[in-house]
C-alpha cells in the first residue's frame, strides 16, 4: 500500500472512530410490541384501569404515565392508517388518513392525544449514563387530528430530561395543528448530566390545544453521547500505530534510492 493511500485509510478510520456512539434508547421506532390488531394497527390506551389497554404492557422499552385519571389516549400505528381502533369512546380514525406516512426512521410510531384533558407522557429511564456528559436527543415529530374534528393553534411534544437531584431540562418545537396531516420533522436538542448522574429519565409529554383532540405523532427516538472533538485515547494509540509504520515505510524508500 502506498504511503499516501495508507495515511488517508488512517485518518478515516480515526474520523470514523470519533464519531461513533451508542444509542441508549430501547425501541425508539417502536418496532418491539406485544399485541397486534387484525387492522394491523397496535393500538394502547391509557387510563381505563385495565391491562389490555396498558401500553407499557405492550410496547417494550417504554412506560406511559397517564395525566388525567380516564381519557388518556396514546396508540401505536403500524400500517392503515385509516383503520377505526377500539377504545373507550367506540372507536377511533385519525384525519387525512390517506396522506398519513411512515416517518424517514420507517415502520411503526406513536399517536396521542395533545388535549390537555386526554395527553400522555411515555418515557424510558436510564442508569447506565455519565455524569457531567452532554448527551444529543433526535426524534422526529408530526402533528394531526381525530377523524370528524378541526383544531388549530400549535401542539408539540415536550421533552425532559433530568433526575429528582439535579433538576430536568426542557425542550420542545411547537408545530401548526388542523385537521391535516403536517409531516414529519426532525427535531434535536441537546442535554448534560449533572453531579448526580446514576439514574435519568427522558420523557416525551403530548400537549396542544384543550377542547379538540390535537394528535401528535413520534417516531425515531435517539439518546447518543455527543461526539468530541478529541479522539478517545485508545483510538489515539490506533492511529499512532499506523503513522509510526508511515514513516517507517517512507524511511525504507529513501534507503533503497
Amino acid at each position: 500500500m502506498k504511503p499516501s493511500i495508507y495515511l488517508g485509510a488512517v485518518l478515516t478510520f480515526l474520523a470514523a472512530a470519533s464519531s461513533a456512539s451508542a444509542n441508549y434508547v430501547v425501541n425508539g421506532n417502536f418496532s418491539t410490541v406485544n399485541t397486534v390488531t387484525p387492522n394491523s394497527i397496535i393500538y394502547n390506551y391509557s387510563g381505563l384501569g385495565s391491562s389490555s389497554f396498558n401500553v407499557a404492557s405492550y410496547l417494550t422499552g417504554w412506560n406511559v404515565k397517564g395525566n388525567n385519571a380516564s381519557s388518556d389516549l396514546a396508540f401505536v400505528y403500524s400500517g392503515n392508517y385509516g383503520a377505526n381502533v377500539n377504545d373507550q369512546y367506540g372507536g377511533f380514525a385519525l384525519a387525512d388518513s390517506s396522506h398519513i406516512t411512515a416517518s424517514t426512521d420507517g415502520g411503526n410510531f406513536v399517536v396521542a392525544d395533545g388535549d390537555s384533558g386526554n395527553s400522555v407522557t411515555l418515557y424510558q429511564t436510564f442508569t447506565n449514563l455519565a455524569a457531567n456528559t452532554t448527551y444529543v436527543v433526535q426524534y422526529y415529530q408530526a402533528t394531526g387530528s381525530q377523524a370528524g374534528f378541526s383544531p388549530s393553534g400549535s401542539a408539540d411534544w415536550q421533552v425532559s430530561f433530568g433526575n429528582a437531584t439535579d433538576g430536568y431540562a426542557t425542550y420542545s418545537v411547537s408545530q401548526a395543528v388542523s385537521s391535516s396531516f403536517s409531516g414529519w420533522t426532525l427535531e434535536t436538542t441537546t442535554f448534560t448530566t449533572g453531579a448526580h448522574s446514576t439514574s435519568e429519565t427522558l420523557s416525551f409529554l403530548s400537549q396542544g390545544p384543550s377542547g379538540v383532540p390535537p394528535m401528535l405523532f413520534l417516531d425515531g427516538v435517539t439518546l447518543n453521547t455527543q461526539v468530541s472533538a478529541a479522539p478517545e485515547p485508545a483510538t489515539l494509540a490506533i492511529g499512532g500505530m499506523g503513522l509510526a509504520l508511515l514513516v517507517a515505510a517512507r524511511q525504507r524508500r529513501k534507503s533503497r534510492s
